[in-house]
């Protein structure tokens, strides 16, 4: 699932500036923390539009990506897979 983010609400979540003070500061937080608050972003509705030529810089933590174009917009991919946990039977 990939989302835009509203830039000036990741930012200051994490009371940063920049796109490379984000990175640095998700470096040192705790990864569940960081997932936590990542995932709250994917409720978001607005996909936009994401076009991987685009991209200025990115960064990976845990089972998200985060992209920035150059246009400054700042997206959130999640790259985790949903696994069935249903156990089938032998028999």
């Amino acid at each position: 699932m990939l989302v835009l983010v509203d830039k000036n609400s990741i930012l200051n979540l994490f009371g940063v500036d920049t796109f490379g003070d984000l990175e640095s500061i998700l470096d040192t937080m705790s990864p569940s923390l960081v997932e936590y608050h990542l995932s709250n972003f994917l409720n978001s509705e607005d996909l936009g539009y994401f076009n991987k030529k685009d991209i200025e810089n990115s960064f990976y933590i845990g089972d998200y990506s985060l992209y920035l174009d150059y246009n400054k917009n700042i997206f959130l991919e999640t790259n985790e897979l949903k696994e069935d946990t249903q156990t089938l039977s032998l028999w």
